[in-house]
């Protein structure tokens, strides 16, 4: 193993080097930074860009997707460009930071999209590409049409290996003390600060299961 492997550039293992280290300097426990739901959540990726505008009525836009929050609703936050964070490893759901705090936003199609990763939606979106170019279409991709891909047959054994190097993924996460991203238990939730650097992660209160109140809802049309 690595670390039980004489280094050439200490001469000692990195185990050896470490435990050195640690006679020398102390723990420094104060410096140590916890891997608790507040570092997950500032560590979710954003978008190139960093920020999504408000469409009115729909809400803003990351990698095809549609997500919404009642914090939208204000016609001063329409049109506004809002900082922006998702979650790689559950495309159901997506944060903006709006009046100072962060809110928790649903995609559209949410039961199709809550538990799917980033990943699944790429592979999903080249899929649809190269089936369109088959066609001689030009066809948009949208919510719509990747919802009723990742739903049909023909999307399973495309993306079925992609979803178990997921799980995979996530068990590494949680043996490291992470949480993977869950399903929200409300349609909203915020999340207090002065600013997107500053302002705390969603919190869930302890011993509180959570519950999908989205199950069995009606799947509607894309909105015109």
């Amino acid at each position: 193993m690595y670390d039980t492997s004489i280094h050439l550039a200490l001469d000692l293992t990195p185990r050896e080097a470490f435990q050195r280290g640690m006679t020398r300097g102390g723990v420094r426990s104060h410096c140590t930074i916890a891997y608790d739901e507040t570092f997950r959540f500032f560590s979710l990726p954003t978008t190139a860009k960093g920020t999504a505008k408000v469409e009115p009525g729909r809400g803003v836009k990351v990698n095809h997707l549609y997500y919404w929050s009642e914090e939208f609703r204000p016609a001063t936050i329409e049109h506004t460009q809002l900082p922006i964070r998702y979650d790689p490893f559950n495309i159901g759901i997506a944060h903006a930071f709006v009046g100072g705090h962060w809110v928790q936003c649903i995609s559209e199609y949410y039961l199709q999209f809550k538990g799917r990763s980033e990943r699944e939606l790429l592979l999903a979106t080249a899929e649809l590409r190269k089936q369109m170019r088959n066609h001689d279409k030009e066809v948009s991709i949208t919510g719509k049409r990747l919802a009723e891909f990742l739903a049909s047959a023909e999307a399973h054994e495309a993306l079925l290996i992609q979803r178990l190097q997921d799980a995979e993924a996530q068990d590494v996460l949680a043996q490291m003390g992470g949480y993977p991203g869950a399903v929200p238990k409300e349609q909203k939730k915020r999340f207090d600060g002065a600013d997107p650097a500053k302002s705390p992660a969603p919190q869930q209160e302890q011993g509180e299961k959570e519950t999908d109140v989205y199950a069995g809802l009606e799947i509607y049309e894309e909105y015109q």
